[in-house]
């Protein structure tokens, strides 16, 4: 984890990470605890940060009441005219507190062999969307 350490202490310290999940040395997932549901704005800005910096694939967003799932590789919406069907539109998947125990075992385990990023999923991870390809820096 050593080439990812500076951005992990900034990532950790800008995002309010509370946690970081890694496969195989690399930065994965983010997670970030809220004490209560952020607003549309709020949630956009979060997920900004965390496209901006390109990291890892994935951001963990909870609240008492639910995980929001976002990708690195949709383009966030501009905070300001941020409205939750914009939100609901980037997301990933919600989970709800109740299921949350059995709903994350099978996603590390669908992470970790890539099964997350097909299937349903794909069109959330579309790496032309990632910040990357949104600067031209893409390979």
């Amino acid at each position: 984890m050593l080439p990812y350490q500076h951005l992990l202490l900034r990532a950790w310290k800008e995002m309010k990470l509370g946690a970081v999940l890694t496969l195989n040395g690399i930065p994965t997932v983010y997670v970030r605890d809220e004490k209560r549901p952020l607003d549309p704005a709020q949630t956009a800005e979060v997920h900004r940060q965390f496209w901006n910096q390109g990291v890892a694939t994935v951001l963990l967003l909870r609240d008492p009441e639910k995980v929001r799932v976002f990708s690195s590789m949709t383009k966030p919406v501009k905070p300001f005219t941020a409205n939750k069907a914009d939100i609901d539109d980037r997301l990933v998947e919600t989970i709800n507190f109740a299921t949350q125990a059995t709903w994350a075992e099978r996603f590390y385990r669908r992470l970790a062999t890539g099964q997350y990023y097909s299937g349903n999923n794909e069109p959330k991870f579309d790496p032309q969307e990632g910040v990357d390809a949104y600067l031209g820096l893409a390979v």
